[in-house]
């Protein structure tokens, strides 16, 4: 690991436990987050009983923040201009019960916005373990919600520890300009730190394989060697599940040369899947193959999940605009779901993104091209 970048990571985020995660672990390590990714066995048992096993959700709250690449933003999925009107909590609850009678094991929370934004979020996160359903919330981490608490953020972490919670929480880079840059807000970095380091102090999250706590990055820096050191510290030693992966098509990004601005040309990106992949094999991570979340899992979403957008527009997954049905035109979720055209196909797992690939963002020759790097290793 580059020592610049490690002594930083060590600065703000403390020394970690010395063994890593194989060390920890063992045999029984498991390359994920809690409640995103699933052993093939069951990958494939749910999809051989056609049973939905996982969902995108939008749940209806605020962002303070305007990031360079927001998916949420500029995109067909909610449309308030144009007379979409949002779903309620009660309706989502009702759906969120549909799912359930199908199979469903987890709901990750996407947007619209900031989660904890939502007043109701915790009540959310009560009736949904309540009903045996792991919540992953996506949050960019600037507040907790600590208001429902009386301001006490150890009481918020404490109850999200208690529930079937998983955190994946946006991190970009350790420049604070840039990052200020990327999310629009100069105070963000030092808020989002704040939490992150309370998590990490907690302990309890990141102590159980699969982890419970995880870092997103929609690839928007093009320091390399920085991605791949945030990847190895947090992964390997702090057992916090990284995902970096290249934009997808949609709202801010919706064209290949609007994801090159945020993101990295073909020949940086090349050498970030080296570089993580070689993490990999160095510390024993168990191999996948290549996947489009860069050194992990490979995708289950698209055959085996849906994403009901905010609006009530039911989709395979939030990186593109298919569109297969809309609970808003009297529409059951099981009577949705067995539209999914990826059901339709063989494979249960994706390697590849079809959106991303249409996009020219992920092309077939350069998936193919960093197969043939990694097999020659």
């Amino acid at each position: 690991m580059n020592a610049y970048y490690l002594t930083k990571l060590l600065f703000r985020f403390g020394y970690p436990c010395r063994k890593n995660v194989i060390d920890r672990f063992g045999k029984g390590y498991v390359d994920g987050i809690e409640g995103w990714q699933f052993p093939r066995e069951a990958i494939d048992a749910y999809n051989r009983a056609g049973k939905l096993l996982t969902m995108d959700l939008d749940i209806p709250c605020g962002c303070d923040l305007d990031c360079s690449y927001c998916f949420a933003k500029e995109s067909a999925y909610y449309r308030p201009l144009a007379g979409d009107k949002p779903l309620s909590m009660q309706r989502i609850r009702g759906y969120l019960l549909e799912a359930k009678k199908l199979g469903l094991q987890s709901a990750k929370i996407i947007g619209y916005g900031e989660p904890f934004t939502n007043p109701k979020i915790f009540d959310f996160i009560e009736f949904a373990s309540g009903h045996d359903i792991h919540l992953v919330i996506f949050t960019a981490c600037y507040t907790l919600g600590e208001e429902r608490f009386g301001g006490r953020k150890e009481r918020v972490v404490d109850f999200l520890f208690r529930h079937k919670v998983s955190l994946m929480i946006k991190y970009h880079t350790l420049d604070r300009y840039q990052e200020a840059r990327i999310v629009g807000k100069e105070w963000y970095p030092d808020r989002r730190d704040e939490n992150l380091r309370l998590l990490l102090e907690h302990g309890g999250f990141a102590s159980v394989t699969p982890t419970r706590l995880g870092l997103e990055n929609v690839i928007a820096t093009r320091n390399v060697q920085e991605l791949a050191a945030i990847y190895e510290y947090f992964k390997i030693r702090r057992n916090v599940h990284v995902d970096i992966d290249p934009p997808i098509p949609v709202g801010r990004t919706a064209t290949k040369e609007q994801s090159e601005r945020v993101g990295l040309t073909e020949e940086r990106l090349m050498e970030l899947y080296e570089r993580i992949y070689w993490i990999n094999r160095r510390y024993g991570i168990p191999s996948h193959g290549v996947s489009p979340f860069i050194g992990n899992s490979p995708c289950s979403q698209l055959p085996n999940g849906l994403y009901l957008t905010l609006s009530g527009k039911v989709m395979s997954c939030c990186g593109g605009n298919e569109q297969y049905g809309d609970v808003n035109d009297g529409e059951s979720v099981s009577e949705i779901f067995p539209r999914n055209p990826y059901r339709l196909k063989a494979k249960t797992v994706y390697h590849d993104c079809p959106y991303r690939e249409r996009a020219g963002i992920l092309s077939a020759a350069f998936l193919k091209r960093v197969r043939s790097e990694l097999e020659g290793k």
